[in-house]
């Protein structure tokens, strides 16, 4: 899940997503049981802002990316409709997520190369 926020500070939107829903997500039982990982992934502005004059492009629609990782869809379609979600993740969400702009993805990730893993073979 891709989410865009609408905060006073940048500050004031990493500490509603890091700490406050992630509370609120992993007081889910089900996703505890079902998810293999949960991470976030926030724009750093610095860093972006040096890419862009290196590289071009566009600048990032979002401020961060959520990643659940899971061994079966049935997993992942689990947490996701859970009555848990539903009643208090989802309207946790709706605080800072703009539905009208909120896109999903779902794919497998492929490690290409891992610079730890290439200098223990």
């Amino acid at each position: 899940m891709i989410s865009d926020f609408d905060f006073n500070t940048p500050a004031d939107k990493i500490i509603s997503w890091t700490k406050h829903h992630t509370e609120v997500f992993l007081s889910n039982t089900i996703a505890k049981e079902r998810l293999v990982r949960y991470a976030q992934s926030h724009v750093d502005d610095d860093l972006t802002s040096k890419l862009h004059d290196a590289l071009g492009g566009q600048s990032p629609r979002y401020d961060g990316i959520a990643q659940f990782w899971v061994q079966k869809e049935e997993d992942l379609i689990a947490v996701f409709t859970s009555d848990y979600y539903r009643t208090i993740v989802a309207p946790h969400e709706a605080k800072f997520i703009k539905e009208s702009n909120f896109e999903l993805y779902a794919g497998d990730f492929q490690v290409k190369w891992d610079k730890d893993l290439s200098t223990k073979s």
